[in-house]
């Protein structure tokens, strides 16, 4: 593995910037989709947080989340049948039956709903304990999320398969999940450029992030100019996890494109 460290520490700091409280975002898809990106932040959380979902005609879930752990319905709730009783009740473990009716209150409330806007606060004092609740990978097996569903919801699996799909037409490639350099492939003599490249582009990208995409989420795909070697870089946005791909210049639009399409696909 090439060393990292100068854009690992560029990142570290970067990350402390990122989704503070307050900030709003917004996922798109089917019913049983954005039950997946629930889940999906829920594993992103790891701070215990109000984890806020709202749909545009109005039901509004309310989760307290951390450690990675979904650990209640939270009050007050929509007029789905069933969420009241759900409320405020912490979630066991993969057994509760509090868990499969938790499932059918948010796929109830999410009958007739294609997007929701996601925003966070702190838990208050009162809040649970980090311990408390049940961790995302059980609470999916628990609720039967299909394979498919659970790549979609998965930044870092997301981005592999689709690098994956890509064959020879990336020369070299970073992925980043987090604050780490988490896997890399192709010409080892560009990884170290593209490492470079990628600590300037991050400093002035997340400031600006929220601007550029106007708070939404799904698949953000930008084509970068690059010099010392590079034909032209790819970089992918999938929130938590990020890419960045050496592809020859007549090849990067269509890169770029693709990754694009994943949203409607």
């Amino acid at each position: 593995m090439d060393d990292f460290t100068r854009l690992e520490q560029k990142l570290a700091k970067l990350r402390q910037r990122e989704r503070a409280p307050g900030e709003k975002r917004i996922i798109r898809g089917a019913p049983e989709k954005l039950l997946a990106g629930i889940l999906a932040e829920v594993d992103e959380t790891i701070l215990p947080r109000r984890v806020s979902f709202a749909a545009a005609d109005g039901p509004v879930l309310h989760f307290a989340v951390a450690n990675r752990r979904l650990q209640a319905l939270l009050a007050p709730t929509p007029a789905t049948e069933g969420a009241a009783q759900l409320a405020d009740k912490a979630l066991k473990d993969a057994e509760d039956p509090n868990l499969a009716a938790l499932k059918d209150a948010i796929l109830a409330t999410l009958k007739s709903v294609d997007a929701l806007t996601i925003s966070t606060t702190r838990q208050s004092e009162a809040g649970f304990p980090s311990d408390i609740g049940v961790p995302v990978a059980q609470v999916a097996r628990a609720w039967n999320i299909s394979e498919a569903a659970e790549d979609e919801a998965t930044p870092e699996a997301a981005l592999t398969k689709f690098i994956d799909s890509l064959g020879d037409r990336v020369q070299a490639w970073l992925r980043i999940d987090g604050e780490e350099v988490a896997d890399q492939g192709g010409d080892a003599a560009l990884l170290g450029t593209i490492g470079e490249h990628a600590a300037v582009f991050l400093d002035g990208y997340f400031a600006k992030r929220d601007q550029l995409y106007q708070g939404e989420t799904g698949p953000a795909a930008l084509v970068l100019n690059a010099d010392g070697g590079v034909p032209s870089l790819v970089f992918l946005d999938c929130g938590s996890a990020l890419a960045f791909l050496a592809v020859a210049a007549d090849a990067s639009a269509d890169v770029a494109r693709d990754w694009q399409a994943r949203e409607s696909g």
